[in-house]
């Protein structure tokens, strides 16, 4: 799509006054789509905002006002990054002219200052990826060019103090984004003494001026590239300490909780309920400000430390393949693993035999048993019970969770295990309690550890 922003900024006086924003959609439009306004206000966690404006052939859109935070930032209106300084009032109109494949905005005239406020989109400009720059020295050169031409750009455009710091710490993240693939060609550079401090210069993952970038994918790259530096630099950094730096030594509140929230979010969502997750949680707790966010990562957090080590799992009721119910409490002085899969998971299929054969390693032991549990619709009974013939599963440890949502059994079963997805392997010790919510892959991996947790529990 390809719109036409036009506008004018307006200074307002009076130090320390807020800024405005004032988006206008011009009449006579000929397309219908929405456009995205992202901006910061003074809010504890200093999160953006965001607010659509939907454009309709025809209709008259009534101009979107807003207050913004103190203090310089950088706003984007469909992707495309405005400076508005404090105390001014940012001005735009959105022309919607036409349609193309690739998604870019261009901005019209800007009355006023139109060069301070197109400042970021400068920076857009002049850090555009060259894929022919593989070298450092090449690199190095091309960088100290454009924060040249950059400062000769704030220069003209009467930047500010606080403008400047907005614009740099913008800066910064491009420059760090395009040392990376420098290194890519050369791997070994990750090996030199010197290299961590080439590749963050002009970069600090403290800077506070970050909470001042209102782009959406913009703060989540600041993180990956700075987490994507830092290992190359330190290969043996575990994930977990590296996280605990970046949440104790940001200065950016707003990077500190989008990047906390995420981060607990793909933990769960990939490992589940880890000794990771347990031991960082408090020091969130300590480090973060009260907000959505850190309502969310607590309400995360306490859902899924019911599998933590300990606890009581779920007594799960299901059939298996000859239609007896099947009560986890039958196994009760057993260790119990699981197997979840589904016909329709090719993965999960794959992965029977490999199973079957670590089951049977136990084939002699009265205190451990292996189970599967096939995840199906109604109606695919007989897959699955074909399947489980087919890989030897079947029996009367193999057994079935037929998909019915309106079933109370079938929620709080898919509640109280997390289910996500398949495969997904778990262990549940003697008493019937929580041993590891997930066991590693692949099934190399998973039977020394499932063999690890047997001899404790042998030897308890």
């Amino acid at each position: 799509m390809l719109f036409a922003l036009g506008g004018s900024l307006v200074v307002h006086a009076g130090p320390g006054a807020p800024g405005k924003l004032r988006v206008s959609v011009a009449p006579g439009g000929t397309i219908e789509t929405s456009i995205d306004v992202v901006y910061l206000t003074d809010n504890p966690s200093e999160k953006s905002t965001t607010e659509s404006i939907r454009i309709s052939r025809g209709t008259k859109i009534a101009p979107l006002e807003r207050s913004l935070g103190t203090g310089s930032q950088i706003v984007t209106i469909w992707r495309v990054p405005f400076l508005v300084s404090q105390g001014e009032t940012l001005d735009v109109t959105i022309n919607a002219t036409s349609l193309n494949n690739t998604g870019n905005a261009v901005v019209a005239k800007i009355k006023g200052k139109t060069d301070k406020a197109n400042l970021p989109r400068f920076i857009d400009s002049i850090y555009r990826y060259d894929m022919a720059i593989t070298s450092r020295e090449a690199m190095d050169a091309w960088l100290q060019n454009n924060s040249r031409l950059l400062d000769q750009a704030m220069q003209a455009a009467g930047a500010n103090e606080q403008d400047r710091a907005v614009l740099k710490a913008y800066e910064s993240y491009f420059k760090l984004a395009r040392r990376l693939p420098v290194v890519k060609h050369k791997p070994e550079m990750a090996k030199e003494a010197t290299f961590s401090k080439w590749l963050f210069d002009g970069f600090e993952i403290a800077s506070p001026d970050f909470s001042k970038l209102a782009d959406n994918s913009v703060i989540p790259n600041i993180t990956r590239f700075w987490w994507e530096g830092r290992k190359l630099a330190e290969p043996d950094l575990r994930e977990e300490f590296l996280f605990i730096d970046l949440i104790r030594f940001a200065k950016s509140e707003r990077l500190k909780q989008e990047t906390a929230y995420h981060w607990v979010i793909m933990e769960l969502k990939h490992k589940k309920f880890t000794p990771e997750l347990k031991h960082v949680y408090p020091m969130l707790r300590t480090n973060l400000k009260p907000s959505a966010r850190t309502k969310a990562i607590d309400s995360l957090y306490q859902a899924y430390s019911i599998m933590d080590r300990g606890k009581p799992a779920y007594n799960f009721v299901m059939k298996d393949a000859s239609g007896k119910v099947v009560r986890l409490s039958d196994y009760k002085g057993k260790m119990v693993v699981l197997d979840f899969w589904a016909d329709w998971c090719k993965g999960c299929i794959a992965s029977l035999p490999d199973y079957k054969k670590m089951a049977g390693a136990y084939k002699d032991s009265s205190d451990i048993v292996f189970l599967t549990i096939a995840w199906q619709d109604e109606g695919t009974e007989d897959i699955w019970k074909e399947l489980s013939a087919k890989h030897q599963v079947a029996g009367p440890n193999n057994m079935v969770i037929i998909r019915k949502e309106e079933s109370k059994e079938y929620q709080r079963f898919f509640e109280a295990y997390k289910i996500t997805g398949v495969p997904r392997y778990i262990a549940i010790d003697k008493e019937g309690n929580w041993l590891c919510n997930q066991l590693s892959y692949p099934m190399e991996a998973m039977a020394a550890q499932v063999r690890d947790l047997y001899n404790e529990q042998k030897y308890e």
